[in-house]
Protein backbone atom coordinates (compact mmCIF):
# COMPACT_ATOMS: atom_id res chain seq x y z
CA UNK A 1 0.00 0.00 0.00
CA UNK A 2 1.26 3.51 -1.05
CA UNK A 3 0.17 4.53 2.93
CA UNK A 4 2.97 2.41 4.30
CA UNK A 5 5.89 3.22 1.47
CA UNK A 6 7.77 5.01 3.39
CA UNK A 7 8.10 2.88 6.23
CA UNK A 8 8.71 0.09 4.32
CA UNK A 9 11.63 1.48 2.44
CA UNK A 10 12.67 3.08 5.23
CA UNK A 11 12.87 -0.77 7.12
CA UNK A 12 13.68 -2.63 4.17
CA UNK A 13 15.19 -0.78 1.00
CA UNK A 14 14.36 -1.34 -2.39
CA UNK A 15 15.14 -5.53 -1.42
CA UNK A 16 12.93 -8.12 -1.83
CA UNK A 17 10.72 -7.73 0.77
CA UNK A 18 8.18 -10.65 -0.55
CA UNK A 19 10.55 -13.28 -0.20
CA UNK A 20 12.33 -12.29 2.92
CA UNK A 21 8.94 -11.85 5.20
CA UNK A 22 7.44 -15.40 3.41
CA UNK A 23 10.38 -17.69 4.36
CA UNK A 24 10.05 -16.95 7.70
CA UNK A 25 6.85 -16.56 7.87
CA UNK A 26 5.39 -19.87 5.45
CA UNK A 27 6.90 -22.48 7.13
CA UNK A 28 5.77 -25.95 6.67
CA UNK A 29 5.30 -28.20 9.61
CA UNK A 30 8.37 -31.03 9.52
CA UNK A 31 7.02 -33.92 8.04
CA UNK A 32 6.01 -31.85 4.66
CA UNK A 33 9.27 -30.17 5.13
CA UNK A 34 10.88 -33.35 5.34
CA UNK A 35 8.85 -34.71 1.83
CA UNK A 36 10.04 -31.51 0.23
CA UNK A 37 13.55 -31.93 0.81
CA UNK A 38 13.33 -35.85 -0.12
CA UNK A 39 11.95 -34.98 -3.07
CA UNK A 40 14.31 -31.93 -4.04
CA UNK A 41 17.31 -34.36 -3.25
CA UNK A 42 16.42 -37.34 -5.49
CA UNK A 43 14.84 -35.00 -8.50
CA UNK A 44 16.23 -31.52 -8.48
CA UNK A 45 19.48 -30.73 -6.69
CA UNK A 46 22.21 -30.05 -8.99
CA UNK A 47 20.04 -30.40 -12.19
CA UNK A 48 18.81 -27.15 -14.47
CA UNK A 49 15.23 -27.65 -13.36
CA UNK A 50 12.02 -25.09 -14.76
CA UNK A 51 9.00 -24.66 -12.94
CA UNK A 52 5.44 -25.07 -14.80
CA UNK A 53 2.77 -24.33 -13.14
CA UNK A 54 -0.58 -25.15 -15.20
CA UNK A 55 -3.53 -23.71 -13.35
CA UNK A 56 -6.86 -25.09 -15.53
CA UNK A 57 -9.68 -24.56 -12.58
CA UNK A 58 -12.10 -21.13 -13.66
CA UNK A 59 -11.69 -17.78 -11.37
CA UNK A 60 -15.54 -16.61 -10.49
CA UNK A 61 -16.96 -13.92 -11.46
CA UNK A 62 -15.86 -10.97 -13.00
CA UNK A 63 -12.95 -12.87 -14.71
CA UNK A 64 -14.53 -16.37 -15.89
CA UNK A 65 -14.94 -14.60 -19.07
CA UNK A 66 -11.47 -14.62 -19.55
CA UNK A 67 -10.41 -17.71 -18.78
CA UNK A 68 -12.62 -20.26 -21.21
CA UNK A 69 -11.22 -23.73 -20.75
CA UNK A 70 -12.54 -25.34 -23.64
CA UNK A 71 -11.53 -27.48 -26.59
CA UNK A 72 -9.74 -25.35 -28.00
CA UNK A 73 -7.70 -24.09 -25.16
CA UNK A 74 -7.14 -27.65 -23.67
CA UNK A 75 -5.28 -28.27 -26.57
CA UNK A 76 -3.38 -25.16 -26.92
CA UNK A 77 -2.70 -24.30 -23.60
CA UNK A 78 -0.13 -27.47 -22.57
CA UNK A 79 1.20 -26.31 -26.03
CA UNK A 80 2.49 -22.79 -24.93
CA UNK A 81 3.46 -23.71 -21.25
CA UNK A 82 6.05 -26.17 -23.14
CA UNK A 83 7.18 -23.40 -25.52
CA UNK A 84 7.48 -21.15 -23.08
CA UNK A 85 9.22 -23.33 -20.43
CA UNK A 86 11.73 -24.32 -23.65
CA UNK A 87 12.15 -20.91 -23.55
CA UNK A 88 13.18 -20.27 -20.24
CA UNK A 89 15.95 -23.34 -20.58
CA UNK A 90 16.97 -21.56 -23.67
CA UNK A 91 17.44 -18.38 -21.68
CA UNK A 92 19.27 -20.72 -18.55
CA UNK A 93 21.91 -22.05 -21.51
CA UNK A 94 20.54 -25.52 -20.72
CA UNK A 95 17.79 -26.32 -23.07
CA UNK A 96 19.13 -30.13 -23.49
CA UNK A 97 19.94 -30.73 -20.18
CA UNK A 98 17.09 -28.86 -17.98
CA UNK A 99 14.30 -30.40 -16.68
CA UNK A 100 10.63 -29.54 -15.82
CA UNK A 101 8.93 -29.85 -12.77
CA UNK A 102 5.08 -29.92 -13.37
CA UNK A 103 2.54 -28.77 -10.71
CA UNK A 104 -1.08 -28.72 -11.91
CA UNK A 105 -4.59 -28.56 -10.39
CA UNK A 106 -5.90 -31.01 -13.46
CA UNK A 107 -4.73 -34.61 -13.73
CA UNK A 108 -5.31 -34.31 -17.78
CA UNK A 109 -2.67 -31.93 -17.92
CA UNK A 110 0.52 -34.04 -16.65
CA UNK A 111 0.22 -36.62 -19.97
CA UNK A 112 -0.07 -33.33 -22.25
CA UNK A 113 3.24 -31.84 -21.29
CA UNK A 114 5.13 -35.04 -20.96
CA UNK A 115 3.77 -35.67 -24.55
CA UNK A 116 5.22 -32.09 -25.46
CA UNK A 117 8.40 -32.28 -23.71
CA UNK A 118 9.25 -35.33 -23.05
CA UNK A 119 8.43 -38.06 -20.33
CA UNK A 120 11.82 -38.12 -19.08
CA UNK A 121 12.21 -34.95 -18.95
CA UNK A 122 8.95 -33.92 -16.62
CA UNK A 123 8.88 -34.04 -12.97
CA UNK A 124 6.10 -34.63 -10.59
CA UNK A 125 5.24 -34.91 -7.41
CA UNK A 126 2.61 -37.55 -7.83
CA UNK A 127 0.12 -37.28 -5.04
CA UNK A 128 -3.48 -35.51 -5.98
CA UNK A 129 -3.97 -32.24 -5.30
CA UNK A 130 -7.45 -31.48 -3.63
CA UNK A 131 -9.22 -29.51 -1.51
CA UNK A 132 -11.42 -31.66 -0.22
CA UNK A 133 -8.94 -33.40 2.18
CA UNK A 134 -6.01 -32.08 4.39
CA UNK A 135 -3.57 -34.17 2.29
CA UNK A 136 -4.66 -32.37 -0.62
CA UNK A 137 -3.57 -29.37 0.71
CA UNK A 138 -0.21 -30.45 1.51
CA UNK A 139 0.58 -31.37 -1.51
CA UNK A 140 -0.46 -28.27 -3.26
CA UNK A 141 1.98 -26.94 -0.26
CA UNK A 142 4.60 -29.47 -1.35
CA UNK A 143 4.25 -28.70 -4.61
CA UNK A 144 4.41 -24.35 -4.32
CA UNK A 145 7.66 -25.06 -2.21
CA UNK A 146 9.17 -27.07 -4.84
CA UNK A 147 8.29 -24.58 -7.78
CA UNK A 148 9.96 -21.82 -5.67
CA UNK A 149 13.32 -24.08 -5.52
CA UNK A 150 13.49 -24.72 -9.45
CA UNK A 151 15.83 -22.17 -11.11
CA UNK A 152 13.24 -20.40 -13.38
CA UNK A 153 9.30 -20.48 -13.21
CA UNK A 154 6.72 -20.58 -15.57
CA UNK A 155 2.75 -19.32 -13.85
CA UNK A 156 -0.47 -18.73 -14.64
CA UNK A 157 -2.00 -15.51 -15.23
CA UNK A 158 -4.30 -14.59 -12.15
CA UNK A 159 -2.81 -17.67 -9.95
CA UNK A 160 -1.90 -16.62 -6.40
CA UNK A 161 -0.26 -20.05 -6.14
CA UNK A 162 2.04 -19.36 -8.78
CA UNK A 163 2.78 -16.06 -7.71
CA UNK A 164 3.32 -17.06 -4.26
CA UNK A 165 5.92 -19.42 -6.08
CA UNK A 166 7.18 -16.63 -7.57
CA UNK A 167 8.01 -14.39 -4.42
CA UNK A 168 9.47 -17.68 -2.60
CA UNK A 169 11.61 -17.90 -5.06
CA UNK A 170 12.93 -14.09 -5.81
CA UNK A 171 12.66 -14.65 -8.92
CA UNK A 172 10.87 -12.91 -11.80
CA UNK A 173 8.78 -15.74 -13.29
CA UNK A 174 7.60 -16.04 -17.06
CA UNK A 175 4.28 -15.48 -17.01
CA UNK A 176 1.32 -17.39 -19.34
CA UNK A 177 -1.99 -15.16 -19.71
CA UNK A 178 -5.16 -16.07 -20.99
CA UNK A 179 -4.51 -15.68 -25.00
CA UNK A 180 -1.33 -17.63 -24.82
CA UNK A 181 1.30 -15.19 -24.35
CA UNK A 182 4.43 -15.84 -22.72
CA UNK A 183 6.09 -12.70 -20.97
CA UNK A 184 8.42 -11.84 -18.30
CA UNK A 185 7.04 -10.51 -15.17
CA UNK A 186 8.55 -7.04 -13.69
CA UNK A 187 9.45 -8.31 -10.06
CA UNK A 188 8.99 -11.05 -7.97
CA UNK A 189 6.79 -8.96 -5.46
CA UNK A 190 2.80 -9.84 -5.81
CA UNK A 191 0.68 -8.12 -7.69
CA UNK A 192 -3.36 -7.14 -7.53
CA UNK A 193 -4.75 -9.74 -9.49
CA UNK A 194 -7.99 -8.38 -8.25
CA UNK A 195 -7.94 -5.33 -10.23
CA UNK A 196 -10.74 -6.28 -12.35
CA UNK A 197 -13.27 -6.05 -9.96
CA UNK A 198 -11.95 -2.74 -8.88
CA UNK A 199 -11.77 -1.07 -12.44
CA UNK A 200 -15.44 -1.27 -13.70
CA UNK A 201 -16.50 0.40 -9.38
CA UNK A 202 -18.39 3.79 -10.17
CA UNK A 203 -16.79 5.37 -7.67
CA UNK A 204 -13.23 4.15 -8.74
CA UNK A 205 -11.06 6.98 -9.92
CA UNK A 206 -9.54 5.69 -12.92
CA UNK A 207 -7.06 9.04 -13.31
CA UNK A 208 -6.36 10.07 -9.64
CA UNK A 209 -6.11 6.39 -7.90
CA UNK A 210 -3.72 4.70 -9.95
CA UNK A 211 -0.29 4.64 -8.49
CA UNK A 212 2.98 3.50 -9.50
CA UNK A 213 3.37 1.93 -6.30
CA UNK A 214 0.85 -1.09 -6.87
CA UNK A 215 1.93 -3.45 -8.87
CA UNK A 216 -0.67 -4.63 -10.76
CA UNK A 217 -1.40 -7.29 -12.86
CA UNK A 218 -4.29 -9.37 -14.87
CA UNK A 219 -6.57 -8.86 -17.96
CA UNK A 220 -7.41 -5.44 -16.76
CA UNK A 221 -4.15 -4.14 -15.48
CA UNK A 222 -3.27 -0.18 -16.46
CA UNK A 223 -1.44 0.39 -19.54
CA UNK A 224 1.89 1.63 -17.78
CA UNK A 225 2.20 -1.89 -15.88
CA UNK A 226 2.39 -3.97 -19.22
CA UNK A 227 5.11 -5.17 -20.58
CA UNK A 228 5.37 -6.83 -24.77
CA UNK A 229 4.84 -10.29 -24.98
CA UNK A 230 8.38 -12.51 -25.82
CA UNK A 231 5.79 -13.75 -28.48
Amino acid sequence: SPVYKDLVLEWFGNSDIFGILSRHLLVPRPWIATEIMEFYNANMRDRTTVGLQVRTATMKGFDAEFVAWDEFGFHDYPNAYAKCGLMSALGLGKVDESLFFLATDNKAIRPRIKQELGSNKVLMFEKEITRKINSGHATALIDMMLLSLCDDLVVTSMSTFGYVAAGLSSASPLLLNFQAQCTREQSSQPCFHKWSFVFPGHCYNKTAMLSHDVRFCGPLAPPYTLVEPVW
